[in-house]
């Protein structure tokens, strides 16, 4: 036995030597050393290799083969190394592997499928969803490491076809990606490539014809200021397939009208409604002959009675509870309920039309060039003789006709008796979007003081207290010390008043006790003029902008301060009146001076809209001049 240990031994050693050997004498894909020096730049992740493959057999069969390699150069990358893939009725994940290489790429580590979490994606506001999470993320390595997925999805219902990014995000670069579709024959999709520098190459080997689109050495590409959603300038490819079917569900995607057909056919036969529940319409509207009035009275009625909640299950993603359940429950998803109040209105004798749109603030809509499954949300159109209301019927606080940032101003379909038609939704003016404030500040000769302050929120700058309207007392008062912006402060009083407006209005009245809103300085006492809005913000510079400049919210501030200057004290020095304007917005400041008074008045707009990059520097004007003049002091000094 003594005999046989050096052997072992030796064979031991001779193997870490051999194994050395390999290592060292073949070039590892993975090895970060090999990445370009000019991929490194601005990146915080670099995608090694990436290949997508996806089989369309049927309208309602297909798969999808992925594997991809990429290497976490720090901290900032850590998000890119996570796998989140989502499945449910119509899909299925297999053939799953991950396999984790160090900074020479030699293998570290290999993720057994019990390491991935696997879980549903249900959220507090869900009663029941099928769809399910499956989960990574690689902790504990020394970066730079580099993380290779492979995996496999099957569909068996199919309403989409994955999108590409060759770069999926800021600060990642990318040595090679590839995304093949392969079509059987018979079938047809469409696609759509944007901001790409190369296009799709055309195989028809026989039995179905493959597209394909190849991208290498592309590099990171780095967010900059007021830039355009990221999908409108990193290079992407939609697809979606022209004969597609859903749980038996047939459709086309040729044109809108053929696309929001297919939708129409979900919807037929939900709409019926208790006999009693009809009673009560015709009742709560007895004697209106107004169709806006009729349309806000039936909205009330919905917001009393239902509640949101997210029902996502097999062809439910896409068809609503009848309007008959959603009567008994009283709740639903945005589906439900938007069909819900279809329902009701037509009981009314009001025509509406179940939209779907793409919602979140800063989503740009459905693109109208490119027909396919875009939408996240389903609001409510009504048109009227010379205008239209849209109603969101998830929000039980929303006034009737508001809707807010999540769904203003951009392209939605209608579905009509004669299909989809693409509309565009409501667009709130900068005239509309205004906070308007007042005040008189009583200062007092120790630099404290007392001041009474009204503000009215309407259009969109509603959102900016919306949601603490229905709080408590208290929590209504914590959120004002944490949103004035001011040290030193007691609220002593407040209140607030709603207008229920299309274009809603707050008034909000606040009483303060200032204990430091002057500095006092020997004899001279020194006051920002600014008490309240005061914008220090300033974005970085850009250098070469390649982006355009984007501007989302149109906006008006205007505020009025009377300050009643302390006894004792005289005015010094007065700063100078600003009057600045560009095509960005513009900024105005008054100053009215009397004997014992200054009033302040100041009036900013912003404007919204698309600009060329080179403008950039004027919106950085702007902003510093903003910043300089709410810095603006009136200096007072002791009479004598």
């Amino acid at each position: 036995m003594r005999s046989v240990i050096p052997y072992i031994l030796l064979f031991s050693w001779g193997s870490h030597v051999l194994a050395s050997g390999i290592y060292e004498s073949q070039v590892l894909p993975y090895d970060t050393s090999n990445i370009p020096s000019r991929l490194l730049e601005n990146a915080n992740a670099v995608i090694r290799d990436s290949e997508k493959i996806f089989r369309l057999e049927s309208p309602d069969r297909a798969t999808l083969t992925e594997r991809y390699a990429i290497t976490i150069l720090n901290r900032n990358g850590s998000s890119y190394a996570d796998f989140n893939e989502v499945y449910g009725t119509f899909s299925r994940i297999g053939k799953l592997r991950a396999t984790l290489y160090d900074s020479h790429g030699r293998i570290i580590d290999k993720i057994r499928p019990d390491d991935f979490e696997d879980y549903s994606i249900a959220s507090g506001y869900t009663l029941y969803d099928d769809s399910r999470r499956i989960h990574y993320n690689p902790l504990g390595y020394s970066y730079p490491y580099t993380i290779e997925y492979s995996f496999k999805v099957d569909y068996n219902g199919l309403l989409d076809i994955p999108d590409w990014s060759p770069v999926p995000g800021f600060g990642i670069s990318t040595e090679k990606s590839s995304y093949a579709i392969h079509v059987a024959a018979g079938l047809h999709i469409k696609y759509l490539e944007l901001n790409l520098d190369f296009k799709v190459r055309i195989n028809e080997p026989e039995g179905y014809t493959e597209y394909l689109w190849q991208a290498a050495d592309l590099q990171a590409i780095e967010p900059e200021p007021y830039s355009p959603p990221a999908q409108e300038y990193i290079p992407m490819v939609l697809a979606a397939p022209v004969e597609f079917e859903m749980d038996g569900y047939a459709g086309t995607m040729g044109s809108w009208e053929e696309f929001g057909a297919w939708q129409a056919k979900l919807l037929e036969g939900r709409n019926e409604l208790p006999e009693e529940t009809v009673r009560k319409i015709h009742d709560l509207t007895s004697g209106m002959d107004d169709k806006r009035e009729i349309t806000r009275e039936v909205y009330k009625y919905l917001q009393s009675r239902t509640r949101y909640i997210s029902i996502q299950e097999g062809i439910g993603g896409w068809q609503p509870f009848p309007a008959e359940t959603v009567d008994r429950l009283g709740y639903g998803d945005c589906k439900a309920l938007a069909n819900y109040c279809r329902s009701l209105l037509a009981a009314a004798g009001i025509e509406s039309f179940y939209t779907k749109v793409r919602a979140g603030r800063y989503e740009t809509g459905l693109r109208r060039e490119f027909v396919s499954n875009q939408s996240n949300h389903i609001i409510l159109c009504v048109p009227l003789d010379q205008d239209t209301i849209w109603l969101e019927c998830t929000n039980q606080k929303n006034p009737p006709g508001y809707i807010g940032h999540f769904t203003d101003n951009r392209n939605a379909m209608i579905i009509t008796g004669e299909g989809g038609a693409i509309v565009r939704t409501r667009r709130y003016e900068q005239a509309e979007n205004c906070q308007y404030r007042s005040a008189t500040v009583n200062l007092n000769p120790d630099g404290s003081g007392n001041a009474r302050v009204t503000t009215r929120y309407s259009g969109l700058q509603y959102d900016n207290v919306s949601g603490i309207l229905d709080e408590s007392f208290e929590e209504k008062k914590k959120w004002l010390y944490r949103n004035l912006g001011l040290t030193n402060i007691r609220v002593e009083g407040f209140s607030y008043l709603l207008e229920g407006n299309e274009v809603p209005e707050v008034t909000e009245s606040i009483d303060l006790k200032l204990n430091r809103c002057a500095t006092v300085m020997g004899k001279r006492y020194f006051i920002v003029l600014n008490l309240l809005n005061r914008s220090d913000y300033i974005p970085e510079e850009t250098g070469n902008r390649k982006t355009d400049v984007w501007l989302r919210f149109p906006f008006i501030d205007a505020d009025t301060i009377t300050y009643i200057l302390p006894e004792g004290y005289r005015i010094e020095s007065c700063p100078e009146e600003v009057s600045i304007q560009n095509r960005f917005g513009s900024l105005e400041i008054v100053l009215d001076v009397a004997e014992k008074r200054v009033t302040y008045i100041r009036i900013r707009k912003m404007n919204e809209g698309v600009f060329p990059p080179d403008t950039y520097p004027e919106l950085l004007h702007l902003f510093r001049s903003t910043a300089s003049a709410d810095r603006m002091t009136l200096v007072l000094v002791r009479s004598e």
